[in-house]
């Protein structure tokens, strides 16, 4: 029941999402682990999905996003919500509701919020998120910090090899993977909304048991949990591509 989990760069607290017990946002010492507090969930303006709440973010900002889980984007709307900061007088407020497939065809491709990563700050902000069987990604940007729209990436993975983790790279470029399948680096036009393979990392450099990840650009470093015995944090220097 606990699938979502961010930094906040600003504050140095850690984000946890957990549906044990209610939908709930804790906030957590970033050295200790230590429960501090939980976000403001207001009923009135988070619900909805199969999962009301699921993963989380945070812009360079501060900001803190989250997403609910939809098993089709066209029956019943994805949403983010947005809190300011991680305090506890911080208030939820809708940043995006709405189909990130903006109505594809197929049905595979309507699955979110799986997989979640946010850059940026402010107007800057961009959401990115992955459909779970499918290969098109979804970018959320915003005129003004706030609303949020959908462009959709019709990506050359195969049909759920983005579903669990993504992340993005350096510049219009994200990472993705999903179990059984490779870690990819993507690199995206969001003009022509394509995103193109650039390196195919196989399970000789990266096992394919890496789900979830997360991309430090300044120092080249990609993380991924493997769903192994015992689970494990790997950490890659990923400078040298494709041999990381």
């Amino acid at each position: 029941s606990q699938r979502g989990v961010a930094y906040n760069l600003v504050t140095g607290n850690i984000l946890l999402v957990s549906r044990t017990g209610g939908n709930r946002i804790y906030v957590l010492d970033g050295k200790t682990g230590a429960e501090l507090r939980q976000l403001n969930v207001d009923t009135s303006v988070v619900s909805g999905g199969t999962f009301v709440v699921n993963m989380i973010g945070v812009a360079d900002d501060g900001a803190v996003y989250a997403a609910n889980l939809v098993t089709d984007s066209t029956a019943a709307s994805l949403s983010v919500y947005r809190w300011e900061n991680d305090s506890a007088a911080a208030a939820p407020a809708i940043a995006f509701r709405g189909d990130p497939s903006n109505g594809d065809a197929s049905t595979t491709n309507r699955r979110f919020g799986d997989s979640f990563d946010v850059r940026g700050s402010g107007a800057n902000t961009q959401i990115l998120l992955a459909s779970r069987a499918g290969n098109i990604v979804s970018m959320l940007t915003t005129p003004d910090g706030a609303n949020f729209s959908p462009t959709v990436i019709a990506t050359d993975a195969a049909a759920g090899d983005l579903g669990i983790g993504v992340a993005f790279g350096r510049g219009n470029s994200f990472w993705g993977t999903a179990p059984g399948r490779p870690v990819r680096l993507v690199d995206l036009d969001l003009t022509t909304g394509t995103g193109v393979t650039r390196h195919t990392l196989g399970a000789a450099a990266v096992p394919t048991e890496v789900t979830t990840m997360a991309f430090n650009a300044a120092a080249d470093l990609l993380a991924g949990i493997t769903l192994e015995t015992p689970d494990t944090l790997r950490l890659y220097h990923v400078a040298g591509l494709p041999n990381p």
